[in-house]
């Protein structure tokens, strides 16, 4: 796989895990550390409280709370859609990196490795204490989903063919 049509794919299917998982998770949690306030706190579950906190207090009666959690009580990593989010993140920069190295142009080779980080900073002003701390609103939220995708399509179906070796 030394093609620069490989390193093109390979971050193209990484950068739709990496969308998919990012939503799945709500959002790209793994960049706000501590300051993410899980849907579903686990002191609420085990105080046996009504209300769960995720922005805005909504009840959940009537909703089925579940954990997966080792034996140990620890809940298991690979479960948690924010790590495949970052995985798959990782992936796509590599790729990114793979594809630049094939461009004669450094500002497109640049760029090319960029434009990743420029859609994951439109995804963290979509998520909730990553760069903004309030709660945007569902179309909000939608919109910059929509244009941080956009970004890597655009640049993906613009780049010109020229640039490469």
């Amino acid at each position: 796989m030394t093609e620069p049509g490989h390193a093109r794919t390979v971050g193209d299917a990484a950068w739709w895990v990496f969308i998919v998982a990012s939503l799945i998770a709500g959002g790209v949690t793994w960049l706000a550390g501590e300051r993410y306030v899980q849907f579903v706190p686990p002191s609420a579950v085990m105080s046996g409280s009504d209300m769960a906190y995720s922005g805005s207090y909504s009840s959940f009666v009537g909703v089925a709370i579940t954990e997966a959690s080792t034996g140990d009580g620890t809940t298991s990593w690979w479960l948690n859609p924010a790590f495949y989010s970052l995985a798959a993140f990782v992936v796509v920069v590599a790729a990114s990196l793979w594809e630049a190295c094939t461009y004669r142009d450094v500002v497109t080779a640049a760029a090319t490795v960029t434009v990743p980080f420029a859609a994951l900073v439109v995804l963290g002003l979509a998520t909730p204490g990553v760069i903004v701390d309030q709660d945007l609103t569902p179309v909000a939220t939608l919109a910059l989903a929509i244009v941080a995708a956009g970004i890597r399509g655009l640049w993906k179906r613009t780049l010109p063919s020229t640039s490469m070796q």
